[in-house]
């Protein structure tokens, strides 16, 4: 359950956190962009797979995935 909690108070920082040391990490926008996304797809993968294994309790903490998608948009790029 403590697991939940952390999650829903802190994963907006931590993905904007992913996306600025990408972005200092990766001087090429493309390949950049290209871990990024990348590492975002990985992110929700591995959610769907905890939402499975979490109670019905712990479900209904849990950050909605649309949620979660919607705000990994803003960080795909239009180039």
């Amino acid at each position: 359950m403590a697991l939940v909690q952390s999650f829903s108070a802190n994963w907006k920082k931590a993905i904007e956190e992913l996306n600025r040391e990408v972005l200092l990490s990766f001087p090429s926008l493309v390949t950049g962009q290209s871990l990024l996304q990348l590492a975002l797809a990985q992110l929700v993968q591995y959610y769907n797979r905890f939402h499975k294994l979490c109670t019905s309790n712990a479900k209904a903490e849990l950050v909605n995935i649309h949620m979660l998608m919607v705000e990994m948009k803003k960080y795909k790029s239009n180039f």
